[in-house]
């Protein structure tokens, strides 16, 4: 039997088709109507932009100010502003998390898209001070592969994370700064949000993250480089190392050559890993510890240095861990592992257990 398509069928086609200059892979969101510096909720146009980009496509964001609500991504794309594009929250629509940037496939294991990046301008969340009011995060995207997140700002935030990847293989996120990172007092969270990190890696387990299918995926294959925190409440890592999750732990994390300074909490934590390479780190005021190695095993760390108020590196419960030219001179190490190998590393003294 024949078939044939509706008038309003054909109309929605072309008029998809119109919207889109012919053959395009770069998008502008200008062309979906948003307006730069008119201080109007740009999100529909936006919205409109990435909805209507093929796979493989970039959807640009130029130089100016924008304002908008939470952007979902669909399938795999680049979503790219400009260095002098700055996006401000409108306000965020009801959505578990209350993050600027969504990705949720709702697929298993590392199926939900192949190829996502996210990159350029300053994102701000418009928050000075601690409040009971505003739970937001930057970005949250979970069960896929290859995903780059790189060469942004975010600043006045407040909640959990910032940059929350979830179930992700093969990502690496480099050159980020972040900034006003501030404590949420309300009743929406009830643990204490100082362990917020800024940027967090979970598995898609029952407990961790929001990623679902919650089928155990882990994130493989990580790397953090190059970024810039300052004034947040905790800083770059996986702070998950609760007994319940020991058979399911993060693969092969390298944390490399990224400034942690003026941290609530601890700067980096890497627990429950297999096979880390943590090198190159620097930070100071550290209200907590500068690194955890919680359950981890096969860890190399190397040239990281750091004033902090409690231990410059602790360790406890994992493998086998190996130190190499750390600096702390004025705080303890705590060597909880009977696994751990020093090379000229200089504490004030270690805490063995």
């Amino acid at each position: 039997m024949k078939k044939t398509l509706s008038a309003f069928a054909v109309a929605l086609v072309l008029s998809s088709l119109m919207s889109m200059p012919a053959g395009a892979k770069t998008i502008s969101v200008t062309s979906f109507g948003a307006k730069a510096n008119d201080k109007k909720d740009d999100t529909a146009a936006i919205q409109k932009a990435i909805d209507s980009a093929p796979s493989g496509a970039t959807v640009t964001i130029p130089k100016g100010t924008f304002y908008s609500q939470q952007i979902y991504l669909r399938r795999n794309i680049t979503l790219k502003a400009s260095k002098k594009t700055i996006m401000k929250k409108k306000f965020f629509a009801k959505h578990p998390e209350n993050a600027f940037i969504v990705f949720h496939p709702l697929k298993k294991g590392y199926t939900g898209f192949s190829k996502v990046t996210i990159e350029g301008g300053t994102w701000d969340g418009g928050i000075h001070k601690d409040n009971a009011k505003n739970y937001h995060k930057g970005i949250e995207v979970d069960h896929g592969h290859n995903l780059k997140i790189k060469n942004m700002t975010w600043k006045n935030f407040s909640g959990m994370h910032i940059i929350e990847v979830n179930a992700v293989k093969n990502a690496t996120i480099n050159h980020i700064n972040i900034s006003n990172h501030y404590l949420y007092t309300g009743k929406k969270r009830s643990q204490n949000l100082i362990g917020g990190l800024a940027i967090e890696f979970d598995s898609a387990i029952k407990g961790q993250g929001t990623s679902l299918p919650n089928d155990n995926t882990v994130c493989t294959n990580i790397t953090v480089s190059n970024c810039q925190l300052n004034n947040v409440l905790s800083g770059i890592g996986s702070h998950h190392n609760e007994s319940q999750y020991y058979s399911h732990m993060h693969k092969n994390f390298t944390v490399k050559n990224n400034v942690v300074n003026n941290v609530r909490g601890d700067a980096i934590e890497l627990d429950n890993i297999k096979k880390v390479t943590c090198s190159g780190n620097k930070g100071k005021n550290i209200a907590r510890n500068f690194i955890d190695y919680y359950h981890s095993d096969d860890v190399n760390s190397s040239n990281n240095s750091a004033t902090c108020k409690a231990y410059g590196i602790d360790v406890r419960e994992g493998g086998k861990v190996t130190l190499t030219n750390e600096n702390f001179p004025d705080v303890y190490a705590y060597f909880g592992s009977p696994t751990i190998t020093a090379n000229n590393c200089v504490f004030a003294g270690v805490v063995d257990h």
